[in-house]
């Protein structure tokens, strides 16, 4: 799998050719990772419709509660260095608590590139394992940071007046634990309405369970066999999409 992503944003939404497959986990080549990669292999079999990112390579700052967002005056996230961004006097209070300037100052913050993919992709793919009943960390760090662009559309920003109706995206959640009623439960309230902001339609997900060792889903026939209708069933609707 190749993570090298172009950088290169898209601000007037023009959707790409490849839709995009992420594994939102922190372990490298793990069960997330292999389950993206086994997806695409299906997805791509008649023609390559999906190209992969690994998120661990695009470290997420925490949202910081500055209330910037709430805002109506379009002004940048607090965390987003690619430019300068003036303090606001309501904010410095909030941006010196805990010494949060420090935080700010340090540069390695992916959010606004990530959410160009999200703006510019025809379709998504997101493959996550469930920690505490719900995604790792740094992937709810980026659906945090959404909060921005949330505001922004209720606002009615101009990114959104070129942004297509409904596009597909398909999920493959995989827990550890062999059971539980409510297991994916708060993962899929939270990602559902992620998506929804940039106007992704959940497809119905696939649930895997009892998944834990670092090669559990390869070892998996029942899995791996779900995974692949799945991607069957994907490239299918994905193809029948672009047609429209």
């Amino acid at each position: 799998m190749n993570s090298s992503i172009s950088a290169v944003s898209l601000q007037n939404n023009a959707l790409t050719n490849l839709a995009l497959g992420i594994s939102v986990s922190p372990r490298k080549l793990g069960n997330s990772d292999f389950a993206a990669e086994y997806f695409m292999q299906f997805f791509n079999q008649k023609q390559k419709h999906m190209d992969f990112l690994a998120l661990r390579s695009f470290p997420v700052k925490a949202c910081v509660s500055c209330g910037r967002c709430d805002q109506k005056n379009n002004l940048p996230c607090i965390l987003d260095r690619s430019k300068p961004v003036e303090t606001l006097e309501s904010e410095k209070n909030i941006l010196a608590f805990e010494n949060r300037a420090n935080y700010l100052a340090d540069s390695e913050d992916n959010a606004n590139f990530l959410f160009d993919k999200l703006f510019s992709v025809p379709a998504l793919l997101i493959c996550s394992p469930i920690y505490f009943y719900h995604v790792p960390a740094l992937f709810k760090s980026l659906i945090d940071r959404s909060q921005y662009w949330w505001n922004r559309k209720l606002q009615g920003h101009e990114r959104f007046a070129t942004l297509p109706p409904k596009r597909l995206a398909y999920l493959i959640l995989i827990a550890a634990r062999p059971q539980g009623l409510r297991l994916f439960e708060g993962a899929l309230v939270s990602l559902k309405y992620f998506l929804d902001i940039f106007n992704f339609e959940l497809q119905t997900p696939l649930l895997l369970k009892g998944l834990d060792a670092k090669n559990a889903l390869k070892n998996n026939p029942e899995a791996l066999a779900n995974i692949k209708q799945y991607a069957e069933f994907g490239a299918e609707q994905f193809s029948l999409e672009t047609l429209l």
